[in-house]
């Protein structure tokens, strides 16, 4: 089934919740509360560009889409979190609190690619070029890769690789033929109670 919503704020389920068709909240603001198993179904998809917090009971298994929005989601899983085959979870900044084990499949993934900060934004966005020159790389945990012609990439090295907290810069434009560069990356966080994430 479809669900549509331009004004839920929260959303509270009391026992098992599986989607198998798409579920959108373009202004889920807050919670969503599953009081048992989270499922997200191959070909079943949630959409919610605003969702702050999610708590699971027991555990969510994703083999569909979830896309999330820029805000900062914490989820918090009382079991097991699994992303099987087919799986894909999209956002910008993640943070999963999972009492369980971890598992992301051959196959499944948590995708950050270009969600964090725009083109020419963020703390070590790349330097924007003119002419034939490419534009710099964003930076993040290091600096950003130069651009031809020796356009440099974002000087300022922020954050940490080893434990990355913010968003990846963007890169730099080139002016003169109106090119817009990539968003630099997202950011995802996983505290697993057991230790135990594959």
């Amino acid at each position: 089934g479809v669900m549509i919503s331009n004004v839920l704020t929260s959303l509270t389920v009391g026992h098992d919740m599986s989607v198998s068709g798409s579920m959108t909240a373009s202004s889920l603001a807050s919670t969503m509360t599953v009081s048992h198993n989270l499922t997200v179904a191959s070909g079943g998809s949630i959409t919610a560009v605003s969702l702050a917090t999610l708590n699971v009971t027991n555990n969510m298994s994703v083999t569909g889409t979830i896309t999330l929005g820029t805000p900062t989601m914490t989820a918090t899983i009382g079991g097991n979190f699994t992303v099987p085959n087919g799986g894909v979870i999209y956002g910008s900044s993640m943070i999963y609190n999972i009492t369980g084990t971890g598992d992301i499949q051959s196959g499944g993934s948590i995708n950050l690619d270009a969600l964090g900060s725009a083109a020419t934004l963020g703390s070590s966005a790349g330097t924007s070029a003119f002419g034939s020159n490419g534009g710099g790389g964003g930076g993040y945990g290091g600096y950003g890769g130069n651009g031809s012609g020796g356009i440099l990439g974002g000087a300022t090295n922020y954050g940490s690789i080893l434990n990355p907290a913010s968003l990846g810069s963007g890169g730099g434009n080139n002016s003169s033929y109106g090119m817009v560069a990539g968003a630099g990356g997202g950011s995802v966080k996983f505290n697993v109670t057991n230790n135990t994430l594959t």
